[in-house]
């Protein structure tokens, strides 16, 4: 075992990475702040499922916020893809 942190663990001072996904602005807006406000970078913002799909695709974060509940496609067949 080295020094050197393994790839799940994250060195110190390093922040987590998030993409928010839901349909409703406000609790996007809300949801949003709470993280960075806890010191998430939040690096993207879907509308709905289909689009939380592409920017997670995309942008590859650590953690995705994601609503049930929304059009195209919901968070559950959203989070299996």
């Amino acid at each position: 075992m080295g020094t050197e942190p393994q790839s799940a663990e994250r060195a110190i001072g390093e922040r987590l990475r998030a993409v928010v996904a839901d349909d409703d602005p406000f609790a996007r807006r809300v949801i949003k702040d709470v993280l960075q406000r806890s010191g998430v970078i939040v690096i993207a913002e879907a509308r709905d499922g289909r689009q939380a799909v592409e920017l997670t695709l995309h942008y590859r974060p650590d953690v995705v916020v994601m609503d049930v509940v929304m059009p195209e496609l919901d968070g559950i067949m959203a989070t299996r893809q």
